[in-house]
């Protein structure tokens, strides 16, 4: 009988034992301790983890990454693309940057914002960048880190287009872009050429197209008149004066 009430005191020690080693490396070990920001400056990297509102000293174990992430996107200038844990206290969160390259308008706010349409920043004056300005694009409301509110189609043909011109790096030729009409998605040069671009199909090829024959134009001093891309094989320009013409032509 001794010996049975020995051999489980021993084990209720033992238990006892690795309970209390558990709970302090629970309590003291996997905690957080460090974050590590990639792919942000590191001057950047602690208001990236504020954002994030990383808990410092929390359970390594209950860090919700999905909060991280959300709060991380509030700021409209990065997103965070993974969060990792690397035990027994470190955090690994990888950053994207967002690159602003159009502006749109909404009520009295400029809404900035990437190709895919997520917004930046907000502000109530031109910005000094080089961004296009998207017109028709008629924002029902916005959230910084968001996609803007706004009716899906011309959402679409603002990414088919924004993302072309980017490939391309066409935004030095470009004043406006217009996203109003899927079949006839337009854009007005930086010498007030207009010009047609047709549906959102091809678009990469089309806006190639528009940058060699703006360029072509502008060397010749040609302005404001119309150039039809929509095939995306060729590109038509019609002179401005020729337009004339053939509106005096058809009222005569």
């Amino acid at each position: 009988m001794k010996r049975r009430k020995s051999w489980l005191a021993k084990a209720i020690a033992a238990v006892a034992l690795v309970c209390a080693i558990a709970f302090a490396l629970f309590r003291f070990v996997f905690v957080v301790r460090s974050v590590d920001v990639i792919g942000a400056p590191a001057e950047e990297a602690p208001e990236i983890v504020r954002a994030g509102n990383v808990e410092f000293g929390g359970s390594i174990f209950g860090v919700d990454t999905q909060a991280i992430i959300a709060g991380i996107a509030e700021t409209g200038d990065y997103y965070a693309v993974d969060v990792a844990r690397s035990l027994p206290n470190r955090l690994h969160i990888t950053v994207q940057q967002r690159t602003p390259v159009a502006m749109t308008l909404f009520m009295q706010s400029i809404l900035i914002m990437d190709a895919d349409g997520y917004v930046i920043s907000a502000c109530d004056s031109v910005p000094d960048m080089d961004l296009v300005y998207v017109s028709d694009l008629k924002p029902g409301g916005y959230k910084i880190g968001s996609v803007v509110q706004a009716d899906q189609d011309r959402l679409e043909n603002l990414r088919a287009a924004l993302h072309a011109i980017a490939e391309n790096g066409a935004a030095a030729y470009i004043s406006e872009l217009n996203v109003a009409d899927s079949r006839a998605i337009k854009i007005i040069s930086r010498t007030r050429t207009n010009v047609n671009l047709g549906t959102r199909e091809n678009m990469s090829m089309k806006i190639s197209w528009m940058v060699s024959a703006l360029a072509d134009l502008e060397s010749r001093g040609e302005s404001y008149g119309t150039l039809d891309v929509s095939s995306g094989k060729s590109a038509d320009y019609r002179p401005a004066n020729a337009d004339t013409a053939a509106e005096n032509t058809e009222n005569g």
